[in-house]
Parts: structure tokens; sequence; C-alpha cells
């Protein structure tokens, strides 16, 4: 879990030094508002399976991980 609060903190930062008036930085925007947004889905998904008494999935975490680094990949190509 702390991995995924320092790529949204990463994220986040890099959201916040972003202008929005060039072209190139209003779609990097877009991608890393959608790494937030799957950093906030799995952290709380971690928060109600652990609280719920629940069992994690790892499939569901494998297939968050595996969408951040597409994500992460597609915001370093653009």
């Amino acid at each position: 879990m702390a991995l995924v609060l320092i790529v949204a903190i990463v994220s986040v930062f890099t959201l916040w030094t972003l202008s929005p008036t060039v072209s190139t930085s209003q779609s990097v925007f877009g991608i890393y508002l959608a790494v937030d947004l799957v950093c906030f889905a799995m952290i709380s998904y971690i928060y109600r399976t652990s609280k719920g008494g629940g069992r994690l999935s790892r499939v569901y975490l494998v297939a968050g991980c595996v969408l951040l680094l597409v994500l992460v990949g597609a915001g370093f190509a653009a």
C-alpha cells in the first residue's frame, strides 16, 4: 500500500506542476488524473477489505498495478 501512496503523491505533484496552456500538458494531465483515480480505487479496496475482515484478491491488486504501470508509461511517452 505504501508504494501505491507514493505513486499517488508523485502523480498529484506532477499534476500540480503542469501548465494548463500547453496542449501536450492537457493530455498528460488526463493520464495522471487517471493514475490518481486508480490509486484511490486500490487504496479504498484495500481499506474496505481489511476493515471488513475479507481476503484481498491478488487478481484485483495485480490488475490495478498493471493498469498503473501502463498509465505511467503512457504519461512518460506523451
